[in-house]
Formats: structure tokens, sequence, C-alpha cells
């Protein structure tokens, strides 16, 4: 063999090497997933809704849910999942609700319960303006799925307190009168006969 097919070889023979090598630590260091959904949010007279849900396989994984229109609003967000098996669990380890302007987000409260075969994560109604993006983030038994919502209440206008106020007032205006009208006619005294 000359000089330089030896060369080659050894050049083609390291390549393959190499190649092997990446293959080897792709296969040994675990899979990440991630999910990018976009939810469009329905608008139910004034209350925006929407839900979602989410599959994996076996790994670590960071979801990005983004929820359109941007909607201001008394804002609740929730996940949840319930596995039966290892195969079916779903550990959480974050979830957080990013909003218009809020680069460090808002996390949601996660609990687990039935021995982590139930595990949710809660926000609850909290004055913000979207758009919103959630980022959940966990590991995934060979089948594992979670659900979740965003729920948007609307902001009472200024007239709706109004005219709360209003009625509280005209509520209370009627109980005084009555009960002014009640204490006079039993101090008036007995009734006598006019002749």
């Amino acid at each position: 063999m000359s000089e330089i097919h030896l060369t080659i070889f050894k050049g083609v023979v390291m390549k393959l090497k190499t190649a092997i090598l990446a293959v080897a630590l792709a296969f040994c260091s675990g899979a990440a997933f991630a999910e990018n959904q976009t939810i469009t949010l329905t608008n139910n007279g004034g209350f925006w809704t929407g839900g979602f849900s989410v599959s994996h396989t076996t790994g670590a994984f960071t979801d990005s849910i983004t929820f359109n229109p941007a909607a201001i609003g008394y804002t609740s967000a929730s996940i949840f999942t319930l596995g039966f098996t290892q195969a079916s669990n779903i550990d959480f380890s974050s979830a957080i609700l990013y909003t218009s302007g809020n680069t460090t987000g808002i996390p949601l409260s996660l609990s687990s319960s039935l021995g982590g075969m139930f595990e949710s994560g809660m926000l609850p109604p909290t004055l913000l303006a979207g758009p919103f993006r959630l980022d959940v983030s966990g590991i995934s038994g060979q089948a594992g799925t979670y659900t979740g919502a965003l729920n948007i209440s609307p902001v009472p206008e200024a007239e709706t307190y109004a005219m709360f106020g209003i009625g509280l007032g005209v509520i209370g205006f009627f109980a005084r009168r009555r009960a002014t009208n009640r204490i006079s006619t039993s101090h008036r005294g007995p009734l006598t006969a006019v002749a």
C-alpha cells in the first residue's frame, strides 16, 4: 500500500470512529423533547378559555404553549397528570406563565398526591395582561400525558362598581326608612275614639 493510500485509510477510520462515538453518546445521554403549541382562546361572553393536551415518550421535556389572542383579566392556569403506572407517569419540575413584558414569569404552584400518581400545577386568578406563554418542564415515562387550561375572566368596569354601590345605597335607604317608621308608630300611644 502506498503512503497516500495509507493516509486516506487512516482519515476514513478516524472519521468512522468519530461518527460511532457521536451515535453512542446520543443513545447514552437520554433524550430531551419539546412540544410547542399555539392555542386559540375561545371568547365566551368576555370570558376567555383554552385547553391543551401533550403526550411524551421516555425522557426529559420542556414544552412551550402560547395562547392567542392577547387578553386582559383575572388569569388562572392549571396543568394535571394522572399516571397509574411508571410508564404513564409524568413528574413536573416547573411550570411558569410568562406575560407581556414579564421576562421572569409567574410560577405555578406544583403539588403531588397519591404517591406521585396525580400531579398538578395551579395559578390562582391573578390580574394579568397577555399575550401568554406557559412553559412546562418535567420527566415522562414511556407514554406520559398531561392536560392544561388557561382561563381569563373580565375585569369589572367602573360602571359595574358604581351600579353595585348605588344598589346598596338604595337598599340601605329603604331599610333605614322602614326601621324609622316602626319606631315612630310604636310611640304614638293608645287609640282613642272621637265623639
